[in-house]
């Protein structure tokens, strides 16, 4: 988006945030379980997280998998990717997610309603 367009070596296109908009209501699982992953890749000279989960909003976070482990997180703030621990230049991630109820949100609808009392039947 900074710089309006595709970069140089690629058919050019303009990027606004209208043009890259879509009409699917998401949520990023990891933000949605309370967690902030400080990197996913990490090279010498930069951290960064550039992995992230989406998911619809009708599925909600059961389980994460944090992509380092506790023996490992002082190693890692300390060494890039990768090491002998995390042989990619990206740390895996992942989710266990599950249905909160089935809704097909109309077209452009962001926000679907909240699912109906166990045992109600669903609002029509």
């Amino acid at each position: 988006l900074e710089g309006g367009s595709t970069e140089a070596h690629l058919p050019q296109v303009e990027v606004t945030r209208s043009s890259i908009a879509h009409p699917f209501a998401l949520h990023e699982v990891y933000d949605s379980g309370g967690v902030e992953l400080p990197f996913t890749r990490k090279v010498p000279s930069l951290s960064s997280t550039l992995d992230f989960l989406w998911a619809s909003c009708g599925l909600s976070v059961s389980a994460l998998y944090l992509p380092v482990e506790r023996r490992h997180e002082h190693l890692i703030s300390r060494q890039a990717l990768p090491n002998q621990h995390y042989p990619s230049d990206h740390l895996p991630i992942g989710a266990v997610l599950r249905w909160t109820h089935f809704y097909v949100p109309p077209f452009g609808d962001t926000h679907p309603p909240p699912a109906p009392a166990p045992g109600e039947p669903p609002a029509a």
